[in-house]
């Protein structure tokens, strides 16, 4: 198989599998075409398909040695419209994520056009392409009832917490569930509207099974932890950001050729290091570990594991104090840049006192005196 991606774990895997056009993806159900096209609601069923030229046998084109070797595709024969369809990938162990859902289908299909966002994937071709190409994903391993979601617009839903349904949030409520069977049902189209009849999915695939399937590396809730438990994917992750960021993306350049070279990059000083199964540190922790690491580089594993132990009160209080944190990040930044003095002037000298007496409860004397050192 060839090289897609590093990485010696089952998620590694799954990864170099979807990527691969000639692994066959396994069908865990089979929609009817017509109620695709309900789904998609390009056109209404039975509807002729829209064409913006005309068939490429009944157009005379200049001869061309690129349009002689590539054999277009079936929307692209009949001239059909440019047509749409968007996947949202749940971060709650989706199948795929958005990118690699991109890597995949640009691996598997002719003619297409893919955009990423943070948790979509939209996937743009000839409509009668489109079509084929979505009741493949929807009947595949790459689609699950749940966790992925079929929406033209309101797309958002990836990063909110599932419902006791284990379902991904979707604003316009596209969806529902069938108590009596199970089944996820979509009651409106990809854009929000109205459809002549119910499209019954299935049901959710098992909690297990979607962690076995998917292609995400998630350091909490069952997932694999990137840093510790695939060491390689993390090593080349970790290099590829230092090339990126440090070597000013020369990537032919040797790692001992740019400045810092590998030092205190990847797995072996854990400087990309989250500790196993956290699933949400506060945002002032995050901020206080990487303002020490990026200073001083001195703060220790278990040091901050203890950290994170003792201020776990604050998940309970995170929205009351979101405007704190807000301001405390400000503060950080200032300190990042050693700019004390600025800090006092923006802030008043009273609000960084709070705040350093806060911080020094956080980190005890030894490392605050560390930390205050090197902001001071």
């Amino acid at each position: 198989m060839p090289q897609f991606t590093a990485g010696s774990s089952y998620i590694a895997e799954n990864r170099r599998k979807y990527m691969d056009q000639n692994y066959k993806l396994e069908k865990l159900r089979d929609i009817e075409e017509e109620d695709v096209v309900r789904l998609l609601a390009h056109r209404t069923p039975g509807e002729e398909y829209k064409s913006i030229h005309p068939p490429l046998e009944e157009m005379e084109e200049l001869e061309c040695a690129v349009r002689e070797m590539v054999e277009p595709t079936e929307g692209a024969k009949a001239g059909d419209r440019i047509r749409s369809v968007q996947f949202t990938d749940s971060m709650q162990f989706a199948p795929i994520t958005p990118r690699q859902r991109a890597w995949s289908a640009y691996n598997r299909y002719r003619g297409v056009d893919i955009g990423v966002s943070s948790g979509g994937t939209i996937i743009e071709a000839r409509e009668r392409d489109v079509e084929k190409i979505t009741k493949e994903l929807i009947d595949s391993e790459l689609y699950d009832t749940a966790r992925t979601g079929l929406r033209g617009r309101t797309v958002y839903g990836h990063a909110v917490r599932l419902d006791e349904h284990g379902m991904m949030f979707d604003a316009l409520r596209r969806w529902s569930i069938d108590e009596s069977t199970g089944d996820v049902k979509y009651v409106k189209d990809i854009i929000g509207g109205t459809m002549d009849k119910e499209v019954v999915l299935g049901k959710p695939l098992p909690e297990e099974e979607l962690l076995k399937r998917t292609t995400m590396y998630r350091n909490a809730e069952g997932g694999l932890w990137q840093e510790e438990d695939d060491p390689e994917s993390m090593d080349v992750t970790a290099q590829i950001h230092w090339k990126r960021t440090v070597g000013g993306f020369q990537s032919w350049k040797k790692m001992s050729e740019i400045k810092g070279g590998k030092k205190d990059v990847g797995v072996g000083k854990f400087k990309l290091f989250v500790p196993r199964g956290v699933s949400s540190v506060e945002t002032l922790l995050w901020r206080i570990y990487y303002a020490i690491v990026i200073i001083r580089g001195e703060i220790k594993r278990e040091q901050f594991e203890y950290l994170i132990s003792e201020r776990k009160i604050f998940r309970a209080k995170r929205e009351e104090r979101d405007q704190e944190y807000i301001k405390t990040d400000k503060i950080l930044e200032k300190i990042r840049e050693k700019e004390h003095e600025k800090a006092v002037k923006d802030f008043g000298d009273e609000e960084v006192k709070r705040f350093s007496e806060e911080l020094r409860k956080d980190l005890g004397d030894e490392l605050y005196n560390l930390f205050k050192k090197a902001w001071i």
